[in-house]
């Protein structure tokens, strides 16, 4: 069974954002007039060694001139820093904590390929069956009877502080069905798929074959 509830975040959840937020705009943005003209400089960078060749005075003074732009280079912030901002602000405005809440009893395994982690397909009765994939989760994470993940999501649908709670018996896997090199044993994390455990396996157990 699975059940989710979302709540607004209260002032100690948020508090962390609100310091990374002000630390961000204590740090002030560079101008991207300067920013640009520190990389227009940079790309001066071979015109020095023609120019010597021509006029010693010439070449080093641009030189010297490229060498500056290179050392202020990461003085001038990127404009992701401004995104960032955005973000947090988000998830001070109109962030919401969503705890999701899952009970299972059975299992199987759909072990990894090409480093994508290994899928975890729990049975949620009527509900379906959840996906759990095991590298989009927090690390040291487990098949449970009875856990809760927990994680601060921003309007714009960005995650952050994810925490899973299990209260329950560790949950062995009924089976590990093999991912076959070809086959389409792709599932998005958290996705709730359709119809029975026993369904999926079947099914999953004939594509591993693949």
């Amino acid at each position: 069974m699975l059940t989710e509830v979302r709540r607004p975040p209260t002032e100690q959840e948020i508090a962390p954002h609100r310091l990374n937020l002000e630390k961000l705009q204590s740090e002030g943005r560079t101008p991207s007039a300067f920013r640009t003209v520190c990389y227009a400089i940079a790309l001066l960078a071979p015109v020095p060694i023609l120019l010597i060749v021509q006029d010693k005075v010439l070449g080093g003074f641009i030189a010297i001139l490229v060498a500056f732009a290179f050392f202020m280079m990461p003085f001038a912030k990127p404009e992701n820093q401004d995104q960032e901002s955005k973000n947090l602000q988000d998830l001070i405005d109109h962030g919401s904590i969503v705890e999701i809440h899952v009970t299972s009893s059975r299992c199987f395994k759909v072990e990894q390929y090409d480093d994508e982690g290994s899928d975890y397909f729990l049975d949620l009765g009527e509900q379906g069956v959840l996906v759990i994939n095991e590298y989009q989760i927090v690390d040291g994470w487990s098949p449970n009877t009875d856990f809760t993940i927990r994680y601060l999501e921003g309007s714009n649908g960005r995650q952050v502080d994810e925490r899973v709670r299990s209260v329950g018996e560790q949950l062995e896997p009924l089976e590990v069905v093999r991912r076959g090199k070809h086959s389409d044993l792709y599932f998005e994390h958290m996705q709730v798929v359709p119809g029975t455990i026993e369904d999926r396996l079947i099914e999953l157990r004939r594509k591993g074959e693949t």
